[in-house]
């Protein structure tokens, strides 16, 4: 079930703070948002966050959202309205935060690198049977990093940015590989697809070109993604993962290990 309102109906930039960033990722906010079921009575958890989605969560029915941002010089726990912000390091052990109906974890994944897996394992044993978690990530297979890679001109589309503390994009994923993760932990992904932010009028050139890339990759198990500049994934979570799931294409062996 879609949400009530479109998000022509409401724009981002009512509800959120007016920031660059928040400027810059309306649109990005605007498609995710609009992937989501009704949230009516659903306890919410969004990690990476300052707590700033908390309104309009709560404008959708949430009944109580926690956030989860990164960890500091900041106090482990705070108010920001009604939302109770947590800061700690989602690569470890989570503390106990309860169970949630609905866990968003857009634009994280990119961010982490020393063990991304922790993170999603975490997320789903936060998560309620039945619940949803919701995931968005820059895509890795995106056609404009594939000609860039073509080209030879940042062919990863990785951002290091050192002087602002955990705005690295240390590694972008394909939408096949967010799914596999999700699955292998005890979740069943319900939307595995691709956005763009915006549409833009494309040339010739990239069109031919990303009719080349979806044949090349039809059968990798990406489907069409070579347009979407971000991936979503939506799963339910059908059961408890006993262990955290070190796929070899993340985590290859080496010698002496086994």
């Amino acid at each position: 079930m879609n949400l009530p309102h479109t998000m022509a109906d409401v724009s981002m930039n009512e509800w959120f703070p007016d920031t660059p960033y928040y400027r810059e990722h309306s649109d990005r906010l605007s498609k995710a948002f609009g992937s989501l079921p009704l949230l009516g009575g659903c306890r919410v958890l969004c990690i990476g966050s300052w707590g700033d989605e908390g309104r309009y969560l709560e404008y959708l029915g949430a009944v109580e959202v926690i956030a989860i941002r990164a960890p500091g010089e900041w106090p482990c726990v705070e108010t920001r309205g009604n939302v109770s912000v947590y800061a700690f390091d989602v690569e470890g052990e989570w503390p106990d935060i309860g169970k949630f109906d609905v866990v968003l974890a857009w634009e994280v994944l990119e961010h982490l690198n020393r063990d991304p897996m922790r993170m999603l394992f975490e997320a789903i044993k936060a998560t309620k049977i039945g619940g949803l978690l919701s995931i968005t990530t820059p895509n890795a297979l995106w056609h404009v990093y594939t000609l860039a890679q073509v080209s030879g001109s940042n062919a990863l589309g990785l951002q290091l940015q050192p002087h602002i503390p955990y705005a690295t994009h240390w590694r972008l994923w394909s939408p096949s590989e967010v799914a596999e993760s999700l699955r292998k932990m005890g979740c069943e992904p319900t939307v595995v697809t691709t956005f763009l932010r915006e549409q833009p009028q494309r040339s010739l050139k990239s069109r031919l070109a990303v009719w080349a890339l979806e044949r090349f990759r039809r059968n990798s198990g990406n489907g069409v993604c070579s347009v979407g500049q971000h991936v979503l994934v939506n799963a339910r979570k059908r059961g408890d993962s006993e262990t955290v799931y070190y796929p070899e294409w993340l985590f290859p062996k080496t010698e002496g290990q086994s």
